[in-house]
C-alpha cells in the first residue's frame, strides 16, 4: 500500500464527492458493507477488483430449507 498513488478511502469515512466513474477500483473486504459498495459502484467503474481474506459465511433464514446442509 505504500506505493499506491490513487485515492484511498474507508466506508466509515466515505467522501461525499468521490467519483468512481470510469476508474479502476480495488475493494478490500467482502463483508456486508463491501457487498453494498460492490452493488452500488459495479455499473459505474471501468474495472472492479475485489480482495477477500476468506469466503464470507452466510446465515440461513429460519424459513430456508436446511435439509441439504
Amino acid at each position: 500500500m505504500g506505493d499506491f498513488r490513487g485515492t484511498l478511502c474507508h466506508t466509515a469515512a466515505w467522501p461525499v464527492d468521490l467519483d468512481v466513474r470510469d476508474k479502476r477500483v480495488g475493494l478490500i473486504g467482502t463483508g456486508f458493507t463491501g457487498k453494498q459498495v460492490i452493488t452500488a459502484i459495479a455499473g459505474q467503474v471501468k474495472r472492479l477488483t475485489c480482495f477477500q481474506r476468506r469466503r464470507a459465511r452466510q446465515r440461513l433464514s429460519p424459513r430456508q430449507d436446511q435439509s441439504r446442509l
